[in-house]
């Protein structure tokens, strides 16, 4: 028979959630609109093309109560021009440029040369985001002539409090356009929710309990 200390310790060192889907938006609904994400040598040499070269996408979302760790967020992408990897970077911030405490959530070279593909980011490490606050997914194309088109769907799926806010665009020159008709971004956030403090406190007392009984 096991001893109440054993128990607690496999308790306590279980994982106590495995992360799940907070917004999923990668279920085609009515497709309302594309943006664009480009490298500098998009598109080609000369004015007539200056418009695609260097354009970013952006779109937010909103934690529930409980915040969590992001471990991974999927993305629908149609692809023009597969030379480039597409980053994905997150901040805070109160309007879509962003820029506070940004972290890279990864770097994805699309294994497709043309079509509709999937990509998923996964940050080396989980980034945690504080509950009820707002956070920017920016995707850029840095370096090269990649050119990918964000695609947008209006069915997504939200856990209580998750929100996916509107998408947002901008060329090389000009100002960020919001997209205020909708739909959303076609993502899919995974998070791991964040242990609460019992949980570890009940992990230390096993571990004592434990100690104590072997010696």
């Amino acid at each position: 028979m096991k001893s109440f200390a054993s128990i607690l310790l496999v308790a306590a060192i279980a994982p106590s959630a495995h992360a799940v889907v907070v917004i999923d938006n990668l279920v085609p609904g009515a497709q309302g609109f594309s943006t664009g994400a480009s490298g500098p040598a998009a598109g080609g040499v000369g004015p007539l093309f200056a418009g695609a070269k260097n354009n970013q996408t952006a779109f937010q979302f909103t934690t529930g109560p409980a915040g969590g760790d992001l471990v991974s967020m999927d993305l629908v992408i149609s692809v023009a021009d597969n030379a480039s990897p597409v980053v994905a970077t997150i901040s805070t911030g109160a309007n879509v440029p962003g820029g506070i405490n940004p972290v890279t959530l990864g770097t994805v070279t699309p294994t497709a040369t043309t079509g509709i593909t999937t990509i998923n980011f996964a940050p080396a490490s989980p980034v945690t985001l504080a509950s009820n606050s707002t956070y920017w997914v920016h995707l850029t194309v840095p370096t090269g002539a990649g050119w990918y088109s964000i695609l947008n769907s209006d069915a997504p799926v939200e856990s209580l409090g998750w929100d996916l806010g509107n998408t947002w665009s901008t060329p090389a020159i000009g100002a960020w356009n919001e997209i205020t008709s909708g739909p959303q971004a076609r993502a899919q956030f995974n998070i791991a929710p964040v242990p609460e403090p019992h949980t570890a406190l009940l992990g230390g007392i096993a571990f004592l309990l434990l100690l104590g009984r072997k010696r």
